[in-house]
């Protein structure tokens, strides 16, 4: 988003910079920017997650191949 790491720098862009929008999410009582996912990704990310092995990023690699396999059309 182009936010400095440097605390002071970073409030200085807050004070005077311009905004822009960003995607927000409520859930619950709490706010948060992020993208929403929902669906085949999802299902990649819970089954990757819950994996062990392979470690590193090859485990979302197999994540996509094992959903793929499983992926039924909805009617």
């Amino acid at each position: 988003m182009g936010i400095p790491r440097d605390p002071g720098a970073a409030a200085d862009l807050v004070a005077t910079g311009e905004p822009r929008p960003i995607d927000a999410v409520r859930s619950g009582d709490e706010w948060w920017g992020s993208v929403l996912c929902a669906g085949f990704d999802s299902a990649v990310n819970e089954r990757g997650n819950a994996m062990r092995w392979p470690h590193g990023p090859r485990r979302y690699d197999i994540a996509i191949l094992a959903e793929l396999a499983a992926l039924r059309p909805t009617t």
